[in-house]
């Protein structure tokens, strides 16, 4: 069972302070490209190092606003396997971040069943310090921030990186982003991967992908796929 919870300002504080840091971040790098004298031995190659992080502050300044628009409004539920002493603030259904150890923690069951999953050294300590199996634990440094969730870079089914949120969506948490991230994103860097609480038992496209209900609704509603009536889509399945 999970409960929703009153939508907390701690979630947007977190992607606030984020992008204050670039925003300095990228100031500061302006500063220092404006200040490279001509006289420099290597005035060109300094010039381009410094352009190339001020390009990646940029991106991931895009990356943060977009983190924080969706912090906004997301349904933020807390599942009873959280431990109580984590705040709600570091909770995002069954994924939580731990202070103290700085990493994430999730019961996916997908990363549940990744073959070295359990036998990574910090994973080993983390379940003795728990007296036995809980959830995944991933460094902090592995996770970054999409649709206002943690993320972790995987591979999709042919093989391209593509980040999997650490949370189980509820149909509470899908939105029409997140599911286009997965079903048809503009680029391959704007798709995403998930898993659903709800069965996903509705298989569409040439690819047999596999949608709950909620999925579907929202495929229908943005039109990414013919639209099947669901009552006949139930008849199909031979489901009630």
């Amino acid at each position: 069972m999970s409960n929703t919870l009153t939508q907390n300002n701690l979630y947007v504080n977190r992607f606030e302070d984020t992008l204050k840091s670039l925003q300095s971040k990228l100031s500061k790098l302006e500063t220092k490209l404006d200040s490279i004298d001509d006289n420099h031995p290597h005035k060109q190659q300094s010039r381009l190092n410094v352009l190339e992080e001020i390009s990646k502050t940029k991106q991931e300044i895009q990356i943060t606003e977009k983190n924080l628009e969706f912090s906004k409004t997301m349904s933020v539920i807390r599942s009873d396997k959280i431990p109580s002493d984590i705040p709600d603030h570091n909770v995002w259904n069954d994924c939580w971040y731990d202070e103290e150890r700085k990493a994430f923690v999730t019961h996916s069951k997908q990363l549940e069943q990744v073959p070295n999953a359990r036998t990574r050294d910090i994973q080993i300590q983390y379940d003795k310090k728990m007296n036995g199996k809980t959830g995944i634990i991933l460094e902090e440094e592995r996770i970054k921030f999409r649709f206002g969730y943690p993320s972790i870079l995987r591979e999709d089914q042919d093989n391209n990186p593509v980040w999997f949120l650490l949370p189980t969506l509820t149909d509470n948490m899908l939105t029409d982003e997140i599911v286009k991230a997965r079903l048809k994103p503009k680029t391959h860097e704007d798709s995403a991967l998930y898993e659903t609480e709800s069965e996903q038992w509705i298989t569409i496209g040439t690819k047999g992908l596999s949608l709950c209900e909620k999925e579907n609704n929202i495929s229908d509603n943005l039109e990414l796929y013919p639209k099947v009536p669901i009552e006949e889509l139930k008849t199909i399945y031979g489901r009630k």
